[in-house]
């Protein structure tokens, strides 16, 4: 069901002259009313478009709000709009009424947070609120980021503006004449936004669209959709030939319009695709010439449609609603804005879903380097990713997470253990997404860099911190929240579809938040106007000074082991040997660097008592080395005595189906498991330690195999030694 408030304020009697009273708003709700339930193209009943509310007291509006909204039931299309005089404070917005007082302003306005209240509350239902604001303010109004709108915007909410940076909304020219933003939106649903699609309505993008071609003597449309602005708000009558899916008719019915079968568009004469509609020419508009540089066409490349499916597959819930799968790759692109009037892909669409974006954009690259100590000259390796956007973020994710990786803790959720890391993975995720999303992708000669050190993360993007003007030099990422915008948002708005990075401007808020809860130090953000560095610092651990035994053992192990233990598979059996995992080693570069990074990761506690269990490791290998033996006898006098290492495994007994019983294993007990032997009746299969609910999992083991082999009996059997299994010689 769609509903409708309408609120209208012309007297300000409470602010003696200090607001002036208005000659539109009046006029502004009865044409409201009348184009939402206009007869032939109008969604909204009669019945559920209330009269408007006009001249009312701020506690009045509020009332009216709060019942309008948490009367709603789950299926509703909520809209709410207001007319009248818009002031901000402290970077919130204010919603003028009959008694308001500037120099009482919190207490006689409606504000932005109690609206915020309201609409986001769990008891208003609703899946779809529209907020429309004509109002005219005289503080400054920050544009397509500003607070004071990105508050009243969240999931399902969907906001449009009369105006943006620092202009004021026109009023009615005369007593009886609208204001010029309500009449264009009326005009809007009545008559001149386009139908793109065919379908018989009009969405929030097709008003959007037309609001953007018409003069406000200055003044401009803003907006703020969640997802896409596909919510259809006005009808029209259905105009697009379904019958034949490949050939439209033209406008003599000869069918001169067919449609090509790789896009799903339409080509020929008027072309009646979406992507052609998309940038229509209203009555009295011309086309904008200065397209951004992301907007522009790229000639001979197209999308791939295995990128855009496994992109739409990965959307959540509620924007696969509004961007439904009957979409054909084409429309859904078009509708994200990445195709242009002749169903070109644009620049923004060939990074985000084109097989091959560095073909024509070189430097769209992020390059990875690992750093085997704290400085630029320690040894490393670098490893270049070059792939659409989506998968630049995720790649470059797991190379930090590669190296972050510390080791696994148990939960109490399920037997599969957690991966634990040094560094705040959600901050990580979107300082990442930023830097690839909002680099400047017009600048060819640098590109996004993670710089990945043994004490920091940093990450290099090209061009200057976007936004608010930024001095150069080195500022906490705190401080430049507030003054961070998109800059490549044809880029950025899908990702918000599908959780790459956060929408509605939040993500660096969620960087600093994330690195406050982890103990971490708050990113550093350098500045110099061609390009920026964020720094991320690992989570703090608390000192904990080592012992002078221990202090020697690393001294004497770093000078013992690049020279005993110098070739590459034998130095990684041996620290598998005390649990280090292969997988989790550093790279190997040559002995000494290897060993340094590797028993830095054990002081860090990569292996509990690592160090320890090393010494014992070694001087298996090599007993007759007199410093192993001399740290060796020192373990045996002391207190902290190596403990053996135990070795756990699950053997299955009764069944030949080995593969299928390592699967199970790794499902339900460590992702890692490994087979450590086969015999012609048996099956090991060596895990990490399952913890005190070790028979619980036999059990379940149990259950899960006992119907494998009919009629025989299959057994499971939970297994401890301190020497790793392997098959018996009479095996």
């Amino acid at each position: 069901m769609y509903r409708a408030l309408i609120v209208c304020n012309y007297n300000f009697p409470a602010a003696q002259g200090s607001l002036r009273d208005l000659q539109g708003p009046k006029r502004d709700g009865l044409l409201l009313r009348d184009a939402l339930t206009d007869h032939d193209t109008g969604m909204f009943e009669k019945a559920n478009v209330r009269d408007p509310l006009n001249d009312a007291t701020s506690g009045d509006i509020l009332e009216a709000v709060e019942e309008f909204f948490e009367s709603a039931e789950p299926e509703d299309t909520l809209l709410f709009y207001y007319s009248g005089h818009g002031r901000s404070r402290d970077q919130e917005l204010y919603l003028c009424a009959r008694n308001t007082d500037l120099s009482k302003l919190r207490s006689t306005a409606v504000s932005g947070k109690a609206l915020k209240d309201i609409i986001g509350s769990n008891s208003s239902l609703a899946r779809v609120k529209i907020l429309v604001l004509d109002c005219c303010y005289s503080a400054l109004f920050k544009g397509d980021d500003d607070p004071e709108i990105a508050e009243l915007f969240g999931t399902g909410r969907y906001v449009l503006a009369a105006t943006s940076a620092a202009e004021r909304a026109a009023d009615g020219a005369q007593k009886g004449v609208p204001s010029p933003f309500t009449k264009a939106l009326t005009d809007a649903l009545v008559k001149q936004a386009k139908d793109l699609d065919g379908d018989g309505k009009v969405d929030l993008d097709d008003v959007y669209r037309y609001l953007k071609t018409v003069s406000f003597d200055g003044a401009r449309p803003h907006q703020n959709f969640e997802g896409a602005g596909t919510i259809p708000i006005a009808r029209r009558a259905a105009s697009r030939a379904r019958d034949n899916p490949q050939t439209e008719l033209g406008d003599d019915g000869s069918g001169a319009r067919t449609r090509n079968p790789h896009t799903g568009m339409s080509a020929g004469r008027d072309t009646f695709s979406a992507a052609r509609d998309l940038y229509i020419t209203y009555p009295g508009a011309t086309p904008d010439p200065d397209l951004s540089y992301l907007d522009r066409p790229v000639s001979g490349f197209s999308f791939s449609p295995a990128l855009v499916a496994e992109f739409r597959r990965g959307m959540r819930k509620d924007v696969r609603e509004r961007m439904p799968d009957s979409l054909t790759d084409a429309q859904f692109l078009d509708r994200a804005g990445l195709l242009t009037r002749d169903g070109s892909i644009t620049y923004a669409g060939l990074l985000l879903f084109g097989a091959h974006p560095t073909q024509v954009l070189p430097s769209a690259v992020v390059q990875c380097v690992r750093f085997h100590g704290t400085t630029k000259t320690a040894p490393r390796e670098i490893t270049d990713f070059h792939d659409p956007i989506p998968q630049l973020i995720a790649k470059a994710y797991d190379f930090v997470a590669d190296v972050a990786r510390t080791g696994d803790t148990p939960t109490d959720s399920g037997p599969r253990a957690e991966p634990v890391y040094r560094y705040p993975m959600v901050a990580v995720r979107e300082l990442i997404a930023n830097a690839v999303v909002h680099r400047d992708y017009e600048n060819q000669k640098s590109c996004v860099q993670i710089h990945a050190f043994d004490d920091r993360i940093e990450v290099h993007s090209p061009g200057a911190w976007q936004g608010a003007a930024v001095a150069p030099g080195t500022h906490p990422l705190g401080e430049l929240a507030r003054a961070s915008e998109r800059r490549n948002f044809r880029i950025a708005q899908p990702l918000t579809w599908s959780r790459l990075m956060e929408g509605a401007g939040t993500g660096v808020a969620r960087s600093v938040e994330e690195c406050g809860k982890a103990g971490a130090q708050e990113p550093l953000v350098a500045n110099d106007n061609e390009s920026v560095r964020v720094t991320l610092f690992p989570r703090r651990r608390p000192p904990v000074p080592l012992s002078e035994t221990r202090q020697r053992f690393v001294t004497v192990l770093g000078a013992l082991l690049p020279n005993l233990l110098f070739e590459e598979d034998e130095a990684r059996t041996v620290l598998e040997q005390i649990g280090r995992q292969r997988a989790r080693q550093s790279e190997w570069q040559n002995a000494r660097s290897f060993w340094d990074s590797e028993l830095r990761r054990l002081e860090l506690g990569a292996i509990p008592d690592g160090v320890e269990r090393l010494v014992s490791a070694v001087y298996n290998e090599y007993p007759g080395n007199s410093a192993l033996a001399a740290l060796v006898a020192e373990l045996s006098r002391g207190n902290d005595a190596v403990p053996p290492t135990q070795y756990h495994t699950f053997v299955l007994s009764g069944s030949d189906q080995y593969d299928r019983f390592l699967r199970l294993i790794r499902a339900q007990v460590d992702g890692d498991a490994e087979q450590c032997y086969v015999t012609s009746n048996q099956s090991a299969v060596l895990t990490r330690d399952p913890g005190p609910r070790v028979d619980e999992i036999q059990e379940r083991m149990i259950a899960e195999v006992s119907g494998w082999e009919p009629g025989g009996e299959v057994r499971v059997e939970h297994r401890v030694s301190s020497v790793r299994p392997t098959a018996r010689p009479n095996a």
